[in-house]
């Protein structure tokens, strides 16, 4: 692993946000305020306001919040009103981020989960790694003739007809080719972390007995390995944002279900 003391911040962060999107989004993170206005505490308030929808079946679900609907018409607009309420099911996207996150930052090799992560971590299969289409894509050459490409194990990227798609070199692919995006976020990423590191050892490599050069050069030292922690959390704060807009989940084997979240 390149970069193993980034491990833990990331593994940290990672699990403080999921909780957080987890609780938000089963509603299980009620406001305290709400909870003192009713004189409840939580279990009370998911028991009486929560549960009774749980139980019903689909159909019956669908029928009562219908219902309910109606009478928040008549309880929130102005009577008489021409507006009607409507509700619209909906998968937080930001669940789906945080496995792809997972997906990236592992192939990375950077550095290895804690037990939490890689409990929550799954290698997808016959996807792309970048959009997270899975089975095949499809290119069009220059007849305009649609080719099928098929996912495996070592083909993770969808490419495009100009890309020399066993070629390494990211420059051998094609503008909007997903390995090329995804081949040049790593190299950049690896040359600043590796020039922080650079610079690390040659300050250290610097310091003496004399007292005030060494209080220099250790402020220095702080200053990069807080620019070295900086420039991986940007990565994965931008790659998560990205991720929201993944339309797939990830699929860990033939037997998993793929999930197009246009659908929902």
């Amino acid at each position: 692993m390149k970069y193993p003391m980034l491990g833990a911040r990331f593994c940290k962060w990672f699990e403080d946000e999921y909780k957080s999107v987890w609780a938000e989004w089963y509603g299980s993170d009620i406001p305290e305020s709400m909870l003192k206005d009713l004189n409840m505490n939580s279990n009370e308030y998911f028991n009486k306001f929560i549960m009774p929808y749980l139980s019903l079946t689909k159909e019956q679900l669908i029928a009562t919040l219908d219902i309910l609907a109606t009478r928040l018409k008549d309880k929130l607009t102005p009577q008489p009103s021409p507006f009607c309420l409507s509700y619209k099911l909906t998968i937080n996207p930001k669940i789906n981020a945080l496995d792809w996150l997972l997906v990236h930052v592992a192939d990375l090799k950077y550095f290895e989960f804690n037990d939490f992560v890689k409990s929550k971590y799954e290698k997808p299969y016959k996807q792309c790694l970048v959009c997270g289409k899975p089975d095949f894509y499809e290119i069009t050459n220059p007849m305009g003739q649609k080719i099928q490409k098929e996912f495996s194990h070592k083909k993770k990227y969808c490419h495009l007809f100009e890309c020399a798609e066993d070629d390494p070199n990211p420059q051998e692919h094609a503008q909007g080719c997903h390995y090329k995006e995804w081949a040049y976020v790593k190299k950049s990423m690896n040359q600043k972390l590796s020039r922080c590191l650079e610079r690390i050892k040659k300050y250290k490599s610097k310091k003496n007995d004399n007292i005030f050069e060494s209080e220099i050069f250790d402020k220095k030292i702080k200053e990069v390995e807080q620019e070295f922690y900086q420039i991986f959390e940007k990565f994965y704060l931008e790659q998560y944002k990205k991720n929201c807009k993944i339309l797939y989940t990830v699929r860990s084997s033939e037997d998993d279900d793929v999930f197009d979240l246009r659908k929902f």
